[in-house]
């Protein structure tokens, strides 16, 4: 590819280079040239193994790899003999390219002596890790109990624990998670205990930020009651309007002042002191004027509380207030401690660890954090000479505790090289903190090739559209400003479009606004519907531009993206299917709610427990058995004082499919007694069929994947837990009973469809035509009104709690960290928007519902530009775009509902007005036209008739083993082939002993064994072949018949011997099983222990140990084996095969088997 200055600066650049990368400006692309650069080009090039390349996934990691070994190919083949390149390919397997998660997970494990943990420790379970904090949590709880602590039943009562102590769990865990992103906890919460202990009123953050909301408050009523000046001077008979409006703008203009001087008990008394003049009416008063100017003068009442409601006391009171409230903040402290080191001890009893635990592991080795000062550890300083170069990708979601980290092993980041974009911060609920990245921004000088820091701005946009461009700029220009954000969109985030598009399409932006008044359809119904519309009039009927060449849109090159996707994409998707719209969603649900995990855990419940009604009953009606409701109530009926198991059986002679379920379950309970629950699991599902019956209905794939899923997490219970199918059962119960279910994210749907996704689920990912819809939705403030809220900065905020009045009421604390988490969200909704209106390509189109919209839009109409601050109040993305807008919108000019309007030279708009009925009349045409479509029943008769024509071998594996095609019949009539462990009453099992015997006879020297057993046994166990321990169980005297006997004197006497003889055999269907007439050829592989040519001729031996006695059984178990072997033996060398013999040691003799070739 060509790169832009910027971007060959970007693979160039060494040293600690930030690489500021904007939306579309093609930053995967230019660290995959950087890692090419590196490896390969310049006067010292880097061996790829040297470099740790950092992505956010794993999906990430793995695309990273496969471009650079795309590259590296391309490499070789235009240069041979590039022996450089050649190498780079070999060492990339190796190379350090993954998530940070994986990284710490690689060093925890070569480094695990240094930590007190087990080196085979695995990642648990959300489950487990519910279960874990449980236990860590009641513990911490019954000795607070025990020892009768006052302190803490005051804390419960502050925490809102007087009924049960649920809120009180959850308020100590949500702080235990939240410093788990934070590299230095304890420390935090050191920091955070002191704030409360030494606190002063005059130095207090927390006052700053409740102040800079009052100022912030009053300069927008002043602006809002210099507006109403204007508006009300034409209204005739309000005598003193201009005494009114005059006084409450003088009140914020004085409360603004106040405010910036931190005059905080001065702002209290001018809210106590505001009396605002009485309205005078005049003869002939417009009275529709005086009642709006009553509810104004109400409204403006309203904020002059809230402000002092804001301030909740004065000074001096909330010195004492937070004085009181420092023994609640230090137990509470103190009890998130004692549950942390009760978790971590639970964790490395049962050698089960989250991420955040190895992440604080990887930190516990590279860092020493026992001073004051962190210092790099000696292992530190290893990693950071064994990488030359630390690339980090999406740098602006790391937290506090990977950056740390990535600083550790990059010598302070000297050689950290981070590539990312702070306006696409978006991962808040994972503590991403976009300040690391804005820090190195706002002070690293521009790369000019002689700075050790330095930053590179990357601008240019290969994505959208210059139109998508230009608005995106003129939108974020203005909501996109510190006080809102946390920072200012400037020239260098301005993007600079650089795209490959056709003449014939310049782009389009849109705002489409629904009129829902007097409609009773809900919001994303009536967005569903206008989308139909448009993907109808759109889809295979107009083009778009791709690479600069027109073609027709498809169903794929269209997105549809909203804030969140909960309770909110089922309406999307059922009318789009309504109207024959292939659709695809992103769907994230419980795992243990799910039809298909409902219907496996009550089959175990069953099989553990037929007993249980519930489960029975659930088992019955399902797919699996499909028992009919009627069929059951007339058993019930029959049988209402049994079980519902009982009755059945009572009923089984007289209902075949009854009879049939009782025997299946029976049959499971028989398998259940002896194999592992996974085990068990999975034959079930095979028997049963149940995921062929689950993809035979819609999202059957998904459906089915679950279902394999659910083998994988029996298979984690049996790592980490004893019990059995009864205890697997109950450990479900539990979870889900302390509803910690398994969230699973799911996309559902054909590749080319109409994709439905979150803003989180689009990012990385364009589409030609996209939709922002919920556009109007209101931000989701919710976390800001917790009763324990937190903040990096402003620390813990509570609730005062009166022990005697029982009342709760606000704190200084509390205000100003729920202040802070409201700002840090809003900031996060801005970076939202931005990630989704940058995905799109040609056409961007932001859908809103709004009762009685046209007035609504009209405030909005030909404003002056609107302040930050009025922008920061405003509660959805549609409020700031308009706001943005509003100096270039004219309500006036729609016609017909629809306008287009001009923000910058030839960039535009389009806006369109929408009545609800006629999306209604529009989605009634879409409907039956799709009902419409020819159904081609002949095509359907041809499918439903269609015959696998390889039914006859759908049992049969492509590829076997010799012993296990020898096994299989005993298998098929016993599942356990061998003895429980706790049965083997020796030292050493049976089969262990059998091993030992095959492997003497594989390495031993014939000739020196014949003269002396014991010190060829010796010898071998010198040489490594045995420990002294299996030396001791060896059988020596069942080896010395076997040197007496006439099959020693065989091998002696041959020409050749070879001994385990690997081959590979292809045989047809047929020659395994008779029954079945086919060609078709499956390849047998296997090992013949020994194989002896005299005078041209072929004899099989094979060892065996087990304990039968008698020769029939010998003959008939493994008689298809050695027939194999000949086969195969006959087919390798081209010679004929004698005999085949097996040697039994149990006997001590040989039996011939007659088979020649």
């Amino acid at each position: 590819m060509k790169l832009t200055r910027e971007q060959n600066d970007a693979v160039k650049a060494r040293g600690n280079v930030l690489v500021s990368a904007a939306a579309g400006s093609g930053k995967t692309a230019v660290l995959t040239q950087r890692v090419i650069d590196s490896v390969l080009n310049g006067d010292n090039p880097i061996d790829i193994d040297r470099l740790l390349v950092v992505t956010f996934t794993n999906a990430s990691a793995a695309e990273m790899r496969k471009r650079i070994s795309d590259a590296l190919q391309k490499v070789i083949d235009e240069d041979k003999e590039n022996i450089r390149a050649a190498k780079q390919k070999m060492l990339l397997e190796s190379a350090s390219i993954c998530t940070t998660d994986s990284f710490c997970n690689n060093l925890v494990r070569e480094n695990f002596t240094q930590l007190d943990i087990k080196p085979d420790f695995n990642i648990a379970a959300s489950s487990q890790l519910a279960l874990f904090s449980d236990s860590a949590m009641n513990e911490v709880i019954d000795s607070y109990y025990a020892n009768d602590d006052e302190d803490f039943f005051k804390l419960l009562d502050m925490l809102g624990a007087d009924e049960d102590e649920r809120r009180f769990k959850e308020a100590v865990i949500s702080i235990f998670n939240f410093t788990r992103t934070l590299p230095y906890p304890d420390k935090w919460l050191n920091e955070i205990e002191k704030q409360y202990t030494d606190f002063s009123f005059e130095r207090s953050i927390w006052k700053d930020i409740v102040l800079e909301e009052c100022k912030e408050t009053a300069e927008i009523w002043y602006l809002k009651v210099n507006s109403l000046f204007e508006e009300f001077d034409n209204f005739i008979g309000l005598g003193n309007t201009f005494d009114i409006f005059s006084y409450c703008r003088e009140f914020f203009k004085t409360v603004n002042q106040l405010a910036e001087n931190g005059q905080w008990d001065s702002i209290i008394t001018a809210c106590d002191c505001y009396s605002v003049p009485n309205i005078k009416v005049e003869k002939g008063c417009d009275e529709e004027a005086k009642e709006r100017l009553k509810t104004e003068k109400g409204n403006i009442g309203k904020i002059v509380k809230a402000i002092k409601a804001k301030l909740i006391d004065s000074s001096g009171e909330l010195d004492k207030q937070i004085s009181e409230n420092s023994s609640h903040i230090s137990k509470l402290i103190e009890v998130v401690r004692r549950y942390s080191e009760n978790l971590l001890k639970i964790k490395k009893e049962k050698n089960l660890f989250d991420f955040s635990d190895i992440s604080y592991f990887a930190l516990e080795l590279l860092v020493d954090s026992s001073e004051d000062t962190p210092k790099k550890t000696p292992l530190a300083e290893s990693i950071c000479s064994r990488y030359c170069d630390v690339l980090v990708d999406e740098y602006q979601d790391t937290n506090d505790l990977q950056n740390e980290i990535f600083n550790a092993v990059s010598n302070n980041g000297e050689n950290l090289f981070t590539v990312g974009d702070v306006k696409q911060c978006i991962y808040n609920f994972r503590k991403a903190n976009p300040i690391n990245f804005l820090e190195k921004k706002n002070s690293y000088p521009v790369y000019d090739g002689t700075s050790e820091k330095s930053k590179i701005i990357l601008s240019g946009n290969f994505r959208s559209s210059a139109k998508i461009c230009a608005f995106v700029n003129y939108i974020f220009e203005k909501i996109m400003v510190e006080s809102i954000a946390g920072m200012d969109y400037n020239d260098d985030d301005r993007l600079v479009p650089l795209g490959n598009f056709s003449e014939e399409d310049n782009g389009l932006v849109s705002f489409d606004v629904i009129d829902s008044t007097d409609s009773d359809r809900n919001d994303c119904v009536l967005q569903a519907e206008y989308i139909v519309n448009y993907i109808k009039n759109t889809v295979g009927k107009e083009c778009i531009s791709s690479n600069g060449v027109m073609r027709p849109v498809e169903y794929s090159d269209i997105f549809i993206m909203m804030r969140s996707l909960k309770n909110k994409t089922q309406d999307f998707v059922d009318t789009f299917k309504k109207a024959g719209i292939p659709v695809s969603s992103e769907v994230e649900m419980g795992y243990f709610v799910l039809p298909e995990i409902c219907m496996i855990i009550n089959l175990l419940k069953v099989v553990n427990n037929p007993i249980k009604d519930i489960s029975m009953l659930a088992v019955a009606l399902s797919p699996i058995f499909a028992i009919s409701p009627d069929e059951i109530a007339n058993i019930r009926h029959n049988h209402k004082k049994m079980s519902l198991y009982s009755a059945f059986e009572a009923e089984k002679d007289g209902n075949p499919r009854v009879a049939s379920m009782l025997d299946k379950i029976k049959l499971y309970r028989r398998w259940s007694a002896s194999m592992s629950v996974s085990s068990l699991v999975s034959r079930i599902l095979d028997d049963s069929m149940l995921s062929q019956i689950m993809l035979s209905t819609e999202n059957g794939e998904i459906k089915k994947t679950n279902l394999l899923y659910f083998i994988e997490y029996a298979k984690s219970y049996e790592k980490n837990n004893f019990g059995g199918l009864s205890g697997f059962v109950n450990y479900i119960d539990r979870t889900t009973s302390s509803k910690r279910d398994i969230n699973r994210k799911y996309t559902v749907g054909d590749l080319n469809s109409v994709k439905i996704m979150s803003i989180h689920g689009s990012k990385g990912l364009q589409a030609p035509i996209c939709f922002i819809v919920n556009f109007s939705n209101e931000f989701n403030l919710r976390d800001c009104s917790n009763s324990v809220v937190l903040h990096p900065k402003y620390g813990i905020g509570l609730r005062a709690f009166n022990n005697v009045t029982r009342i709760k009421k606000t704190t200084l604390a509390r205000e100003a960290v729920a202040l802070a988490m409201k700002k840090d969200s809003v900031s996060e909704e801005t970076r939202l928007l931005y990630v989704a209106m940058t995905r799109a390509q040609n056409r961007l189109i932001m859908l809103s519902v709004l009762d009685n919209a046209e007035e609504k839009i009209a405030k909005y109409s030909s404003k002056n530009t609107v302040s930050a601050a009025q922008i920061k109040q405003q509660k959805s993305y549609f409020d700031w775009a308009m706001s943005a807008i509003s100096d270039c919108f004219k309500i006036g000019e729609l016609k017909d509902n629809s306008a287009e309007f001009a923000f910058s030279g030839d960039f535009g708009y389009k806006f369109n007005l929408i009545k609800s009925d006629d999306i209604v009349e529009i989605m009634e045409g879409a409907v039956e036209e799709a009902e419409k479509e020819i159904i081609d029943y002949n095509e359907i008769n041809e499918k439903l008739s269609f015959a696998y024509p390889y039914e006859k071998i759908l049992g049969i594996n492509s590829k076997y083993s010799a012993s296990g095609l020898a096994e299989r019949e005993t298998f098929e009539r016993y599942y356990c082939t061998k003895k429980p462990s706790f049965m083997n009453t020796g030292g050493m099992s049976a089969s262990m002993r059998g091993t030992l015997m095959h492997r003497f006879m594989e390495k031993c020297d014939f000739f020196k064994a014949e003269k002396s057993i014991e010190d060829e046994i010796l010898r071998l166990t010198e040489n490594g072949v045995f420990t002294e321990k299996e030396s001791e169980y060896i059988d020596n005297s069942k080896i010395a018949a076997f040197f007496n006997g006439s099959v020693y004197a065989l091998i002696k006497n041959a020409d050749t011997v070879l001994r385990e003889q690997r081959f590979i055999y292809e045989m047809s269907v047929n020659e395994l099983d008779s029954s079945i007439e086919s060609d078709e050829k499956v390849t047998v592989q296997g090992v013949a222990d020994c194989v002896v040519i005299k005078d041209g001729k072929i004899t099989v031996i094979d060892y065996k140990t087990d304990r039968v006695n008698e020769r029939d059984e010998l003959v008939s178990r493994y008689s298809a084996q050695l027939e194999l072997y000949a086969k195969a033996m006959n087919n390798t060398y081209g010679l004929p095969v004698e005999d085949c013999l097996i040697y039994s040691f149990s006997l001590g003799k040989e039996i011939s088997l007659g088979y020649s070739i």
